[in-house]
């Protein structure tokens, strides 16, 4: 069998989605040996490696520090591309550790977040998320860059006084107040890493992954339970970290509830993490330590903070106290009451002044829809994604992008009619769009319609040279007219511009099993897509039929059942695997 026969029997050209100009395409420099990645069990190849200080992610971000938590990864970095602007632009972008890629929880919990997170309607002491995009393969989240370090951070350095102490607390409350009444959002890991200080010590609380309306049972609860009953002490690795696949929340600061009994959990829990933080204010240290922290969360009584430092108001020792108690109906059964308690306690403190409200960051409603838009739009969740961008049209019917997404969202849903009259009305807007005018390229190349397909991905590489998706489109209509030489350079053009736009290296190899390279030729382009997204059933099928070619049928079983687990209904997938059921 020829490779070219897939491609005949079952092409499926894949409109290409382009972002809008809010960041930059992803970037890799590619230093792996061919079929380095091979190496790999095919379920655990991890994508691009981590970045280091110094190195870039994508395009335009340089990276400047690099943060871990239990499954996340923080990149603070700057955007280049503000600096031709003038600006100094920073951003935190956050994903997932690499060797979480093929764990589907927390795939679905680092959506989840996303989703939470940019729903959120600003507030001065949240951490505003702005929106998600694909680099790499890999879903990001734009987060606010905060300035001044972590809770933590200034912990480290000891208590903090008591004046300061209660304005970094009425902050805090006043945050959690706001997502708690206006989204109904318990965040459950409420602790000093997960809150950040700006330099003028304005509160600003972030991590809201394990945040939801109500828990989902991680564990096996009762086995914890029954060995907390019988007295044996279930330790944690350490207080700083959440337990990854058990418990919901951080040992030093977990609620009793989340452990015992974790789908009851509601926003009272939340007031007891505050209040085991606010004693680690006070008194620069943790209310419970020692290996036996959960036990200790059940049964100790907790000691008022001015049993380690006197000087500490009765006033705050009574909050502090309320705060943790073991029963929820015990505890403020509000972020409001425990505002108002401690707002009072405040005002009897000597020299206090309350802090002036600091000017909302106010969004403009229509860039608050088109970046939730933009975020749904990148999660595939298309219908929903396509209704927020209308409601950004209704706000200004010129909002080019807005089409353009729109079509985006078309074309995956299998309108691909469509999303070239929606990309039709973004050039008519701007028709200097390259982006638009390449998705056209792509769009038609679907539909065959390759000399229209390649006058518009010629239109979009004469817009912008160094936009990849153009030559890659471009190239796609060439195979349509069997130019497939022609269509190896402007692989090649895309590749040189962006080596780590995979799609390019996918359709690479089609055009070299079309013009008849061998199995070899083509699984070398297939590899080095994986090596970027190794997730990619498109890629996955096509290394099978490499691997059925070159008589290795284990091979070839392992990739095609990775691309039916990956994506069943594709419509490629679904012809290579019929082609491939009738060899094996």
């Amino acid at each position: 069998m020829k490779l070219s026969d897939f491609f005949k029997s079952s092409r499926r050209q894949e409109p290409l989605k382009t972002a809008p100009d809010v960041g930059p395409r992803p970037t890799q420099t590619l230093t792996k040996e061919t079929n380095a990645v091979s190496k790999y069990p095919l379920e655990a190849r991890p994508g691009p490696p981590e970045r280091f200080p110094g190195e870039m992610l994508g395009t335009s971000y340089r990276v400047l520090s690099v943060h871990r938590g239990g499954m996340g990864l923080v990149y603070v970095v700057q955007d280049l591309n503000s600096l031709k602007r003038g600006i100094s632009l920073r951003l935190a972008l956050k994903t997932f550790q690499a060797r979480y890629l093929w764990d589907k929880s927390v795939l679905q919990r680092f959506e989840r977040e996303a989703l939470q997170w940019v729903n959120l309607s600003p507030h001065q002491n949240i951490v505003r998320a702005l929106l998600v995009q694909q680099i790499e393969g890999r879903p990001y989240i734009w987060l606010e860059y905060v300035d001044g370090g972590s809770l933590a951070d200034r912990l480290a350095r000891g208590p903090i006084p008591v004046a300061e102490a209660v304005d970094l607390a009425l902050q805090f409350v006043k945050g959690m107040r706001h997502a708690h009444e206006e989204h109904g959002l318990i965040h459950r890991d409420i602790k000093p890493a997960n809150t950040l200080l700006t330099k003028d010590n304005v509160v600003k609380i972030s991590d809201f992954g394990l945040s939801k309306l109500r828990a989902d049972i991680l564990s096996d609860i009762d086995g914890i339970k029954a060995e907390l009953y019988r007295g044996i002490p279930v330790s944690a690795a350490a207080a700083g970290l959440t337990i990854p696949g058990a418990l919901v929340g951080t040992p030093a600061y977990i609620p009793p509830e989340a452990i015992l009994d974790p789908s009851s959990v509601d926003g009272r829990g939340d007031i007891y993490s505050f209040g085991m933080m606010f004693h680690e204010m006070l008194t620069g240290r943790l209310m419970f330590q020692g290996p036996d922290l959960l036990a200790q969360q059940i049964r100790s009584r907790p000691a008022p903070p001015s049993a380690s430092i006197p000087l500490i108001p009765a006033s705050l020792d009574a909050i502090v106290l309320k705060c943790v108690e073991k029963v929820p109906g015990d505890r403020y059964q509000s972020f409001a009451d425990l505002e108002a308690a401690l707002t009072a306690a405040a005002a009897s403190l000597d020299g206090w002044i309350p802090r002036p409200a600091s000017p909302q960051s106010i969004i403009p409603r229509k860039d608050e829809l088109f970046m939730r838009a933009f975020t749904l739009m990148e999660f595939k969740k298309s219908e929903e994604a396509i209704r927020t961008f209308e409601e950004v049209l209704v706000l200004d019917p010129t909002e080019a992008e807005a089409y353009n997404n729109i079509a985006v969202c078309l074309a995956d849903l299998g309108r691909v009619d469509e999303a070239v009259e929606y990309c039709k009305k973004a050039v008519a807007i701007r028709p200097d769009y390259p982006e638009s005018w390449a998705n056209l390229g792509g769009f038609n190349a679907h539909l065959k319609r390759y000399l229209e397909g390649l006058s518009a991905s010629d239109r979009a590489v004469a817009l912008k040279s160094d936009w990849a998706e153009a030559h890659s489109n471009r190239g796609a209509n060439l195979i349509g007219l069997g130019r497939f030489r022609e269509a190896l350079i402007s692989f090649k053009c895309a590749l040189e511009t962006d080596p780590g736009y995979w799609k390019a290296h996918i359709r690479m190899a089609e055009a070299l099993a079309c013009s008849g390279a061998g199995p070899d030729r083509v699984l070398d382009s297939i590899e080095k897509a994986l090596e970027v997204q190794p997730r990619d059933a498109q890629a996955h099928a096509i290394a099978a039929g490499c691997w059925l070619d070159l008589g290795d049928r284990e091979m070839a079983e392992r990739h095609l059942n990775i691309a039916l687990e990956l994506d069943p209904a594709n419509p490629f997938v679904v012809s290579v695997k019929d082609i491939i059921s009738k060899k094996l």
